[in-house]
């Protein structure tokens, strides 16, 4: 287990939010049409206090195999 820099707590695990862009044309008729994705935004956070603490898979997984890693600011 490690403990959560922002709230203390004991954790063995951390949330994930995975947020996703698509965009598309609207046309006249109103038709949606050619589908592109873009960039995916990732948020790793503690279950306990909900607050973010990484935005990168190998800052995450270093920190949960008790490596120290420094932790995103919130403003």
């Amino acid at each position: 287990m490690v403990i959560c820099p922002k709230c203390g707590n004991e954790i063995d695990y951390l949330g994930l939010e995975v947020i996703s862009k698509t965009y598309y044309i609207f046309d006249k008729n109103g038709e949606w049409k050619d589908e592109v994705e873009g960039d995916a935004d990732t948020i790793f956070y503690c279950p306990r206090c909900q607050r973010a603490l990484f935005f990168d898979e190998e800052d995450a997984r270093a920190f949960l195999n008790g490596e120290k890693v420094e932790v995103v600011q919130e403003d």
